[in-house]
């Protein structure tokens, strides 16, 4: 039985792991029903949508990896993001047989690890700057309305 989950975590979690159509419909299936009963078993809105993500990136791993092993572009995974497209992606990337040639994967990029610090503080702290006003605004705008609705 540990076999088997450390198989199943290995699929899902390994981002050099191949994914076989056989693999990728039933770790779909898996997804799915782990989504159903997250949202069936919990009434929480923040709870879903921290057990949705991982969820998310589970599905999205799989489907980047599955999309490589069919030789398709990268990008084609995103439309697992746009809703009733999604369901044909999964589809189609459950039902198409592998590509004769190995799986292309991008060429190793090797950066300065100070680059690679400066560049990820620049990138939360301009997230940062743009979602701290907006959250601000949303709760201002949320206590107003509450206030007004309630006098």
């Amino acid at each position: 039985m540990n076999e088997r989950i450390a198989a199943i975590a290995r699929l899902w979690l390994d981002p050099r792991a191949p994914v076989s159509r056989a693999a990728y419909a039933s770790s779909a299936l898996g997804v799915v029903v782990l989504e159903y009963l997250l949202y069936g078993c919990v009434g929480n809105h923040a709870v879903r949508l921290l057990g949705t993500l991982p969820l998310l990136w589970i599905a999205g791993s799989l489907s980047l990896r599955r999309a490589r092993d069919l030789d398709l572009p990268a990008w084609v995974a995103l439309l697992l993001l746009v809703p009733v497209l999604n369901l044909g992606l999964v589809l189609l990337l459950a039902t198409l047989p592998s590509a004769s040639s190995p799986p292309r994967s991008a060429p190793p990029r090797v950066e300065p690890a100070g680059k690679a610090i400066a560049m990820g503080v620049a990138h939360g702290a301009l997230l940062g700057l743009v979602l701290v006003p907006l959250s601000v605004l949303g709760a201002a705008e949320l206590f107003w309305g509450a206030r007004a609705a309630a006098s």
